[in-house]
């Protein structure tokens, strides 16, 4: 769900002039919440008419005359382009006016069953697109009028070959021919190690020697998201500038691959190389440090912070940030919660 905290967010980072990026951002995170459905129903459909839900990237409309006896090539043609993209969902039996979710037009379920369509896709299709699944929405029990939403991953097996002998990427809402040299980087993308910010978290303790300060220990995890084992990285988080008022440390005594460095103007650097390798859908924790502060300084360090992540590996890179805006009461409720805890 789209809130007001979230376009705040998103348009103070982004920067107030530059609203197409914060419309972008949203649609990102609209879609990758569609996407993350793991069922889907008629009321779901009914939103995207209401929102005036518009095709993207990782969303596409068909209507009913998309699935038909004659269509098997625009059927592989358009999910393969998917799975050699970043994934999506089409939904066959929707139509559209310039891209925006017009109105339900229901495929004849007792003709082109999920069955169908599935067969459709496994012959058409070179090599099977692993985690591909069909949800059908049923209008109608009696003639099985129905809509499908082909839910695409992106493929750790791209590149996919269509029917007609051709390989597709979805980009500028229409599922476009590669060329040879985008054909030779997927197939390269398979054998790749490619690290990703998975996620991160922050606890806030009192200061063990003075209750008057604060200290924010954030841990950031990574995965390995490619298909072969990685054995050089490192993780980095910036602050920048870091407060007079604050101070900032890692744990070189448990962690001693980490470090941080004091870049110059007040910008500070935390690292952490990697001391063991990293296997294929394996996650770990990357990076760990801490930040103290006075508590009534809280609010005025989270104003507008921006703490940049990044991991570095042999093929590439990957960022990610953490907002800190409007995160100070939380934190000072989470305080409060766990010193109650302690009294009781």
């Amino acid at each position: 769900m789209i809130t007001k905290r979230l376009l705040a967010s998103l348009y103070f980072r982004l920067g107030s002039t530059n609203i197409q990026l914060v419309f972008q951002e949203l649609e990102r995170v609209s879609m990758k919440s569609f996407y993350e459905k793991e069922t889907y129903t008629l009321d779901d459909i009914d939103r995207l008419i209401e929102h005036g839900a518009e095709e993207s990237l990782y969303l596409e409309f068909k209507a009913a005359k998309s699935i038909h006896r004659d269509s098997r090539h625009e059927i592989s043609k358009d999910v393969s382009a998917f799975a050699n993209a970043d994934g999506g969902v089409i939904v066959y039996g929707l139509t559209e006016d310039n891209h925006v979710a017009k109105s339900i037009d229901p495929i004849d379920g007792l003709t082109y069953t999920k069955e169908w369509v599935e067969d459709v896709i496994a012959s058409n299709v070179n090599r099977q697109i692993p985690g591909l699944v069909i949800h059908p929405i049923r209008l109608n029990l009696v003639d099985l009028q129905s809509i499908y939403v082909v839910k695409i991953p992106a493929s750790p097996d791209a590149a996919h070959m269509s029917k007609d002998g051709r390989y597709y990427i979805r980009r500028n809402f229409k599922a476009e021919p590669l060329q040879e040299y985008e054909v030779r980087a997927l197939y390269e993308r398979r054998t790749m190690a490619i690290l990703e910010i998975e996620d991160w978290s922050i606890k806030i303790d009192y200061d063990k020697n003075n209750h008057d300060y604060v200290d924010l220990e954030v841990y950031v995890s990574i995965v390995n998201v490619g298909t072969v084992v990685e054995s050089i990285f490192a993780v980095n988080a910036y602050i920048e500038p870091l407060p007079v008022y604050a101070d900032c440390m890692v744990n070189k005594h448990m962690f001693r691959n980490h470090d941080v460095i004091h870049q110059g103007n007040g910008r500070i650097k935390f690292t952490a190389s990697s001391d063991r390798p990293i296997f294929p859908d394996e996650e770990i924790r990357g990076l760990t440090f801490t930040v103290s502060m006075p508590i009534d300084q809280l609010a005025n360090f989270c104003h507008g912070r921006i703490i940049r992540l990044m991991v570095n590996f042999s093929s590439g890179m990957h960022e990610s940030e953490i907002d800190l805006s409007n995160r100070a009461q939380d934190m000072l409720d989470q305080l409060a919660k766990r010193t109650g805890n302690l009294d009781a």
